[in-house]
């Protein structure tokens, strides 16, 4: 991770119960320290925004279908400084549409770096 190595396994490690932009900035929390919300929801804005993703932030991830909580793997990464995203078998349960709109999401992510 210090070398901004991100794996996204294929069960994508996500919180169901909590909303999308708390998904995004799980790992900005820091135990006993002062949590300031208002930051932490523009980070998971830019994130989404970075690969041209529009999703309710306050939505719960259980109520996404499996493309949809992908890309909230993705912006996680991409909210903690991802130089490198490797991703566990990102297809495998996707419909043809939705596998080309995560192609078209990895397409993004490879120009920008």
């Amino acid at each position: 991770m210090a070398q901004g190595i991100q794996v996204i396994y294929q069960n994508l490690s996500l919180f169901p119960n909590l909303s999308i932009w708390k998904n995004i900035v799980i790992n900005h929390y820091h135990h006993g320290l002062l949590v300031k919300r208002k930051a932490l929801r523009q980070i998971a804005e830019r994130a989404l925004a970075s690969i041209n993703v529009n999703l309710p932030l306050d939505a719960q991830v259980e109520s996404l279908s499996i493309a949809r909580c992908q890309l909230v793997a993705i912006c996680r990464a991409l909210a903690q400084d991802a130089r490198l995203i490797i991703m566990d078998e990102p297809n495998a349960s996707l419909t043809h549409q939705e596998v080309e709109g995560l192609l078209h999401v990895v397409r993004q992510l490879r120009g920008v770096c």
